[in-house]
């Protein structure tokens, strides 16, 4: 069986609970990925909706997809490079329970 167009882990980075995660700003991940990825898949512990974007900060592109809250998204194909600054940002209103886990796959 080939392993062609399977997706390997790359880095998986988690924001706590205790981490607030704001309407007003995004919330910072990492300042800098580790590792190229092709893909990512968010688990939303949280109690709100949340959006993901890259960039630095003030700068962040929003990618179009929406994270509901107690939510595991499918695998969604985007390309991240090597170095790019990851955040998050609540729909609604702030949450502060609730983990925000974003697995990268390359």
């Amino acid at each position: 069986m080939s392993n062609q167009g399977i997706l390997a882990p790359v880095l998986a980075l988690t924001i706590p609970g205790s981490t607030p995660i704001a309407t007003a700003a995004w919330t910072q991940v990492t300042a800098n990925l580790a590792k190229s990825a092709a893909a990512f898949q968010v688990i939303n512990t949280t109690n709100r909706i949340l959006r993901i974007g890259v960039g630095g900060s003030g700068q962040e592109q929003e990618i179009p997809f929406y994270v509901g809250p107690g939510v595991t998204s499918p695998v969604i194909s985007q390309d991240f490079t090597r170095g790019s600054r990851i955040s998050a940002r609540a729909l609604g209103a702030d949450t502060s329970s609730g983990d925000l886990v974003i697995n990268f796959l390359g």
